[in-house]
């Protein structure tokens, strides 16, 4: 059984909580927090840290590889 990372949400529009798998990809982590916040999982800016930093994770690596469960994302979208 995989491990579910629960991460808290700061959107544009106020506050969420996504889960995804630990050994997910950033693919399903954008559709996931674009489901939450109803903006493009392409135009998404997430950053995480304190401060903020834009969110690494390496072509192919897990998301357990740069976030742990509860860790805060912040996430922004370039104006339209």
């Amino acid at each position: 059984m995989s491990q579910v990372l629960s991460l808290r949400v700061r959107l544009p529009s106020g506050q969420a909580t996504v889960q995804v798998a630990a050994e997910g990809t950033e693919a399903e982590l954008r559709a996931q927090v674009a489901a939450a916040s109803g903006l493009d999982a392409d135009a998404l800016v997430i950053s995480s840290g304190f401060p903020p930093r834009p969110l690494a994770i390496e072509e192919g690596a897990p998301v357990s590889s740069a976030l742990q469960n509860m860790d805060t994302l912040t996430v922004s979208a370039p104006p339209s």
